[in-house]
Order: C-alpha cells, then structure tokens, then sequence
C-alpha cells in the first residue's frame, strides 16, 4: 500500500473508513486491475452507481457565439467580445445548482466556478452533499465532457484553498473538513465520470490538505504529493529517468552560482532576479524556449574534447576549447539541466518550470527547486493570485488610435482572456507610429497580449510574425533569433513575498533610436 501514515487512525474505525474510502481512487495508480480494486471494496465507503447527464450544453466555442463590441467610460476604453448569457433561471425564478455552475462556468470558464464556489461556500457547506448533491450537478453542467470536469473539479478544489485562508483565524471552524470533501469529490469524480488528477489538481489538493492540517497528521499531503510525482514520471517517461539519473552523479550548483555559465549558454541578457531555498525567478532572454516540447537534437549542449585536427599546438587548443561546448538551440530548461541546478519534477514537459513565457518574449519567469513549492506555485497561479505585468511595443498606424487606458475582454483560441492596458508613451515616424503600451494579464492565455494588441486594438506586437507584419515583413530569421518587442517586466506573488521587476532589453532600444518625437503619456 502507498499510503504512509504518521499516526494512522485505528482500523476498523468510521474514521479509517472515510479517510481510507476517499484516497484510495486518488492514490492508488490508475493502471492497477479490477480485481485489485474489487478486493478492496469492503473497506471503502458506498459509492452509488452515477451516469453522466449530457443534456445541458455548455455555450461557447462557436463563432456565433461572441461579438464584437465597445464601451467608453470616461478615458477608460473598455472592450468586450461577450455575448450576455440567457437566464437560465427555473420557473419558481431560482438556479439549479447544476444550471449556476453551467453559467459560470460559460461566463468565465475556472474563475467564475472558484467564485460561485466560495461564495456559496459549494464545497464547505454540509447541506451541500458530495456525492448526492455536487457531483451529479458538476457531470450535469459539464454535458458529461471529461476536460470541463476535470476543470469545474479544479476550481472546486480551489474554492477549499480560499475557505481555509479567510476562516483560518477564525473560531469553530472544523478541522479535516476541506480535507475530507476534497478527497471525496476527487475519488467521486473518477467513480463516475472517470476524471483522473492532473499536475492542477494534484496541486490544488496538497495545497488544501496541507493548510487545512499544517503538520499533515495523518500524512495525506504528502501522499498526494508523493502520488503526483509518480504521475509525472510516469508521463514523462524514459527521457526523464535518464535525465535525472544523470543530473544525480554531478554537484548540484544554485542559480546564483551557475548564472556565468546560464549567461554563456543563453545570452547576456540572462539574469538571476531572485533566489531561495524552493525557487528562483530569473529574467528569460528573447529568442530562447523555456522547453523543446518534442525530442529533439537542438538544445543539445556537447560538452568534449573536441574533435582533433591537424596544425598546430595552440591553433588545435582553440578549436577544442570551441567544440568544448557548442549549444544550438537551447532551451531554457536545456541550460539549467547542463548547470545541474536543483529543480522541481512536478511537471512531465519541463522540469522546473510552473509558468512559460514565449520564445521570442523576454522578462521575469519562476521557477521551482522543489516539489513542495511547484505544487504551491501552481496553486496560487490557478487561483488568480499573481500579479504579472508587460511592457510592449506596438505598431501603431492611422487606422488605430490607442486611448490612454482601458480593459479588454476577447477570447483567445475560443477561451476567455483579459487585460488592463495602460499606454505609456508613443513615437513618431515617417512611416507607422509605435506605442509603449503596459499590459497586466488575469488570464493566461497562449498569446494572450499578441492576440489582444492586433485584434483588439489594432495595434500588432512590434516584430511578431504570426499576429502583424513583423519588423516590415515575414519573420525569416532562424528560430533562435526570433525576437518580438514584449517583456514580462514584473512578476508578483504576495504569498511567497515575491515582487520582482525587469527592465526592458537593451537590444530595444536600437529600435526605439530610429523613432524622432516621443510623446510622454504616462499619467
């Protein structure tokens, strides 16, 4: 059995039962028989027989349903791409739970059921029943697709994070609660609609469980934990093993300590902003992939003797030292791997890495050393609770007219995103004028300030070959070089004491010389 108390409650008891009944779907590997998970009924709590409802349809998605259109308050500009939602009341004018989870969920995919759920206290409140009363509503709302159960799942469990932060000080609150429901919810949601936990979920839960019993008593947390690091290796496969046996035979290095041999590897613009015991924020140079998604030889970093070549003493030495390393293309996490700095393995695609930035964006990305801050990290990403700011320069031509400040609510490959955008200053030049607008982001979407800037304002990234014109035309530079004008230029999370800032590139600026007037804007 995997599951490892520190003080395990006696067997037999109704407190074993529902302790054991609610992690054994969650910790145990999915890939275990039948047979195994029958023999083991008997201790495990009752679960009813549940079949997923598929007749509720969740809007969104299609092109019918959003349009385009705009508001003026005051010098703030604010746009929106939201279609209103129908009432979807019942005839005695109130909301079924399923249907209030359903609009929610529309409306603003994970925040709004996080907001619905700890408003209404969904997931804490004991009249609300997990099994009879939560679950059946989710598979209702959800039209039985597993992603939005998996997602609505998520944000349930994050409701329990918020329930423990704001009744933590408070008296009569009950000790296990959120433990136990979270627990429930995630072995219900496999029974019925076979939703395993994914790298969100697993967070989010060791995130609950850990607040909700800070010395971990029964050891719950750690199993969760212990389970998701699994999960991953398992996912990442024989590339990872590899990996990881061979980072264990050489000395581990810090960041602070690598950052010479990083700036070698990555670009001078590479630098360490902040380090701790369980992570560092460092500023990610233009032009580098946090991770190569797929196996590839670029990124390879050789590390020899070089191959030898006829000539002399000291002529043959330098094409050595040459040859000692020569990286084409590498990642980011290609770089820290080679250095051997500590990192987290929560995540089956990149070690590390908790949030990404673009190939060709620059600024301020966290990374974690350790699973226990990974899994804090994700959480409090999920949950809404960074601050992440850009600064962009965006072609500005007649047609588009930047106000000075304003907020933008447009979907990015058919999901909600949105932005406050302030403009900051502007150039002029014979040709398009350019803008230095700041963005600050409460969704992370793919692109979601290149899409916003092109097809919001009108005002395409400069350089961005995919959503504008590029620097004048098609981006044809090799991918390393790929470069665009946005800067993740500060990064804040309040939990960990994180406030960290980056200014802009010193490549931008043989840009910015070729502009004449610039008009200061900034209030």
């Amino acid at each position: 059995m995997y599951l490892v108390a520190k003080q395990p409650p006696m067997i037999g008891s109704t407190r074993f039962r529902h302790r054991f009944g609610s992690i054994l779907f969650v910790l145990l590997p999915m890939h275990l028989s039948d047979t195994l998970l029958q023999s083991t009924e008997a201790l495990t709590l009752p679960i009813s027989s549940r079949r997923p409802c598929t007749t509720l349809p969740i809007p969104g998605g299609s092109s019918s349903f959003f349009r385009h259109s705009t508001h003026k308050h005051d010098s703030v500009l604010c746009y929106s791409t939201r279609e209103p939602k129908p009432d979807t009341t019942n005839d005695s004018g109130e909301s079924s739970l399923a249907e209030s989870i359903s609009r929610s969920y529309a409306e603003k995919e994970t925040d709004g059921v996080v907001e619905l759920a700890t408003t209404s206290s969904l997931l804490t409140d004991l009249s609300v029943d997990i099994e009879d009363d939560l679950i059946p509503a989710i598979l209702e709302a959800s039209g039985g697709r597993k992603g939005i159960v998996a997602s609505i799942m998520n944000a349930m469990i994050g409701s329990g994070c918020h329930f423990i932060d704001e009744t933590k000080t408070k008296a009569g609150t009950t000790p296990g609660l959120v433990s136990d429901r979270v627990l429930s919810l995630m072995e219900g949601l496999f029974d019925a609609a076979d939703v395993t936990p994914d790298i969100v979920t697993y967070s989010l839960a060791y995130e609950a469980l850990s607040k909700d019993d800070p010395d971990d008593t029964d050891g719950l947390a750690d199993s969760i934990l212990e389970t998701a690091e699994r999960s991953s290796k398992k996912i990442a496969g024989g590339k990872r093993r590899k990996l990881l046996a061979s980072s264990r035979r050489k000395v581990t290095s810090s960041f602070s300590d690598a950052e010479d041999d990083l700036r070698e590897l990555l670009g001078a613009d590479f630098e360490v902003l902040l380090e701790t015991d369980g992570f560092a924020v460092v500023n990610k140079p233009s032009g580098v992939p946090c991770f190569h998604a797929r196996t590839t030889t670029a990124g390879k970093i050789k590390r020899g003797k070089g191959k030898k070549k006829k000539g002399k003493k000291g002529q043959q030495q330098n094409e050595n030292k040459a040859n000692d390393r020569l990286p084409s293309d590498v990642s980011l996490e290609d770089a820290l791997v080679s250095c051997n700095v500590p990192l987290s393995t929560l995540n089956p695609e990149a070690l590390g890495l908790v949030h990404r930035l673009d190939r060709g964006s620059s600024g301020c990305l966290i990374l974690a050393k350790t699973n226990e801050l990974h899994a804090r990290l994700v959480s409090e990403f999920f949950l809404r609770r960074t601050t992440k700011q850009y600064v962009a320069l965006v072609r500005e031509t007649q047609a588009s007219s930047i106000s000075k400040k304003g907020s933008i609510d447009h979907a990015v490959g058919g999901r909600s995103a949105r932005s406050d955008y302030q403009l900051l200053e502007r150039y002029r030049s014979d040709g398009d004028d350019a803008a230095m607008v700041g963005f600050e982001i409460f969704t992370g979407r793919k692109h979601q300030i290149r899409v916003h800037a092109a097809e919001v304002l009108g005002s395409p990234v400069w350089g961005d070959p995919l959503y504008g014109a590029g620097d004048g035309g098609p981006n044809t530079k090799p991918p390393q070089q790929e470069r665009i004008f946005l800067h993740a230029s500060r990064l804040k999370i309040p939990v960990l004491g994180v406030d960290v800032e980056s200014p802009v590139p010193s490549w931008w600026e043989s840009t910015l010389s070729t502009f004449g007037e610039k008009n200061e804007t900034k209030d």
